[in-house]
């Protein structure tokens, strides 16, 4: 195996290299020298340690993802068995002479070169477990049911045969309101949903009914501020302020 690349005191003098060696150390890869100076780095650089934690939380995944494999019988004994051979004097090559002198930007650019495979493997490894763990957060935030409160509501005059509910969404995410047996209105008539805290009632959205009398309302607005759903029957486009009696209600400080 050839010897890691020679961290000089100059290492750092780019982020590609400062983040190869960062990796490097988190995967126990370095030798004691350039662990020396990684770990300088650290005491001086507020965002390598951050690189080098966020690095470890990856790693840590990927161990733990991992499942356990049972290694092949007899891969010990093979193991053993190639060590021994290397270590036969028939192995032992010659000790090749001294190189020339080299600068240090050619000695650099030997160490890149040798690790450039390694580096790009390892930065592979490091982006699937990123993506893995994203993607396992991301099914876990579409998994999680969304936290709903649902609300009765009640006809009156010619809607006492309505049925449905208004189902906050919570947050900021607004409500659907569902109802049934809705009378048809005239071509310029619309029924128009209004939101009332303690004040006067603030206009929301209009909708008609389908043919079948049902209709499913996207409700906006923080649904936590209201006390009351009310429905009126208005002229197309709605109106800034009630015209009509409500003849659907519901009372959105009790849940069904």
């Amino acid at each position: 195996m050839e010897a890691n690349p020679v961290v000089d005191d100059d290492t750092f003098d780019t982020t590609n290299t400062r983040d190869e060696q960062i990796e490097l150390y988190v995967l126990g890869l370095l030798d004691e020298r350039e662990t020396a100076a990684v770990e300088r780095l650290f005491r001086e650089d507020p965002a390598a340690r951050q690189r080098a934690r966020e690095l470890r939380e990856v790693v840590s995944v990927l161990v733990l993802d991992v499942e356990p494999m049972e290694p092949p019988s007899g891969l010990r004994a093979r193991i053993l068995d190639a060590a021994r051979a290397d270590l036969t004097p028939e192995s032992v090559e010659p000790a090749p002479a001294l190189p020339a002198p080299v600068s240090l930007a050619e000695r650099r650019q030997r160490n890149l070169t040798r690790w450039t495979p390694w580096l790009l493997a390892a930065a592979l490894a490091l982006a699937l477990v990123s993506s893995l763990v994203w993607n396992a957060q991301l099914r876990s935030d579409l998994d999680a049911p969304p936290e709903t409160v649902t609300f009765a509501v009640a006809g009156s005059g010619p809607a006492e045969g309505v049925a449905g509910t208004f189902v906050s969404l919570g947050d900021d995410d607004g409500a659907v309101l569902n109802l049934a047996g809705l009378a048809a209105l005239p071509p310029d008539r619309a029924y128009q949903v209004w939101l009332i805290a303690d004040g006067d009632p603030e206009p929301n959205v209009t909708f008609v009914p389908n043919a079948a009398g049902v209709a499913t309302v996207s409700v906006p607005g923080e649904i936590d501020d209201y006390r009351i759903m009310a429905i009126t029957v208005e002229q197309t486009g709605g109106s800034p302020v009630p015209t009509t009696d409500p003849i659907i209600t519901s009372d959105l400080t009790q849940t069904t």
